[in-house]
């Protein structure tokens, strides 16, 4: 029973990262990607990097609420902290 659960839990996730990277390429096609969806401004490209599918700035990130990809905290250990140098 319980690897069942566990394989329900991962298909979950897996469901959840595809649509992420699907919005992110339909934002690709509409001209949109690598723009912040509440300022309009740049995504940094370390951003994009970390997390392809992250819809806001640093700026905006961890203020505007759910986004549909949140900033990678690996970036420098906070969430929605600046690339380092």
């Amino acid at each position: 029973m319980e690897g069942s659960e566990d394989g329900l839990a991962a298909l979950g996730r897996i469901e959840g990262e595809l649509g992420e990277v699907e919005r992110a390429l339909a934002r690709l096609d509409e001209g949109s990607y690598g723009r912040c969806r509440v300022c309009d401004g740049p995504i940094p490209d370390p951003v994009l990097a970390a997390d392809p599918t992250v819809t806001t700035c640093t700026a905006h990130g961890p203020t505007a609420g759910p986004v549909d990809g949140p900033v990678d905290e690996q970036l420098d250990g906070r969430p929605g902290g600046d690339p380092p140098a």
